[in-house]
């Protein structure tokens, strides 16, 4: 995740932001799985600024844009991006809408909103965090047999998530602008 800062007059600055979706391989109990994401939370914490909520920009219907051409036809991932919170805590909530199992690819410099600086330094803290019912594991290796019962195949992918997901707290990502 990276988020900019544009001053685009006195005290007002856009923030453009670029998110980077994608498939991950993690070592775990004794084998390995590749997980994704189906959504999560882009929190916006400001100190000495706010962005009004008609300022928001980033809402509605985003396309994933993906750089790798691979040798299958895929279609692009497509997600659902709704907001709420303050105008001192902003939060966007991203969950995949179509296409592909989970998110995979890039949202490239969407404007998240326009910051009204109210005195300097002006910090802007932007976090992505994850809840357990986002994580999908997409493939597994060496930890459960495929001989075991079914039952017994979904109790350890319980548990596996449940591990998976502690490792992606208390946030996925995290930066920090300041101004002034």
């Amino acid at each position: 995740m990276d988020l900019e800062g544009i001053l685009v007059e006195s005290e007002k600055i856009d923030l453009p932001i670029t998110i980077e979706f994608n498939e991950q391989w993690e070592l775990l109990e004794g084998g390995r799985l590749k997980f994704g994401l189906k959504g999560g939370t882009l929190k916006l914490n400001l100190e000495n600024g706010h962005i009004p909520q008609n300022l928001c920009n980033l809402t509605g219907l985003k396309v994933l844009t993906e750089e790798q051409v691979t040798e299958k036809f895929q279609f692009p991932s497509i997600c659902e991006v709704t907001t709420n919170g303050s105008e001192l805590n902003l939060v966007w909530l991203f969950e995949l809408k179509k296409a592909s199992s989970v998110l995979k690819g890039t949202l490239l410099k969407e404007k998240l909103g326009t910051l009204t600086v109210n005195n300097q330094p002006c910090c802007v803290e932007a976090t992505f965090e994850v809840e357990l019912k986002y994580v999908h594991i997409t493939e597994v290796e060496g930890l459960w047999s495929e001989k075991d019962s079914i039952n017994k195949q979904r109790i350890a992918q319980v548990r596996v998530r449940k591990n998976l997901c502690s490792l992606l707290q208390p946030y996925v990502s995290r930066t920090k602008l300041r101004y002034g």
